[in-house]
């Protein structure tokens, strides 16, 4: 039993410098009837503002425990909104996703022609979003302002033009 608690407030001292997901549920597994005091313990680490450990991995866990809003909110502080995250909010927090999207795609066209096919996957997502949230016509909009301010770049027009066909017939 002495072994297993070593284990277990060793794995959450490494926990505290290096969350990671795969951690987080051998702990789990470890901890066995105490995992309620620990698992609030950690989850409170991963939250807190001043922590330096703002990753993918603490925006898996918070989604793996159901805190979409907690992982939202972690989320906006980092510079990558990972997929996962994208994913889970397109139907649950569809504007938030769709502001992501859109902000995600400029980005890529700002990066030029190497990006292209990923801004193309972020509006799709963008639109997914915006049917979810009931702004369809907000999505057509944007379209059309990206077919307007990117009109000299002649590789991204053809696939913006497919992509606002695609969705507007």
């Amino acid at each position: 039993m002495k072994q297993l608690d070593a284990g277990v407030k060793a794995g959450t001292l490494l926990f505290s410098y290096s969350p990671s997901y795969e951690d987080y549920i051998a702990l789990r597994k470890g901890a066995g009837n105490r995992w309620l005091f620990i698992k609030n313990d950690l989850l409170q680490q991963i939250q807190t503002p001043s922590s330096f450990h703002v990753s993918s991995n603490a925006i898996k866990i918070l989604l793996h425990e159901d805190m979409l809003d907690a992982a939202i909110q972690l989320a906006d502080r980092l510079v990558y909104i990972p997929d996962v995250l994208i994913d889970e909010a397109l139907t649950k927090r569809p504007l938030w996703a769709l502001s992501k999207c859109q902000e995600a795609a400029n980005q890529s066209i700002q990066r030029e022609s190497q990006s292209y096919d990923q801004v193309m996957i972020w509006l799709e997502h963008a639109y997914t979003a915006a049917t979810h949230a009931k702004l369809i016509s907000s999505w057509t909009k944007y379209m059309h302002m990206l077919l307007q301010e990117n009109k000299r770049k002649h590789t991204l027009i053809p696939k913006l033009k497919e992509l606002l066909a695609k969705h507007t017939s």
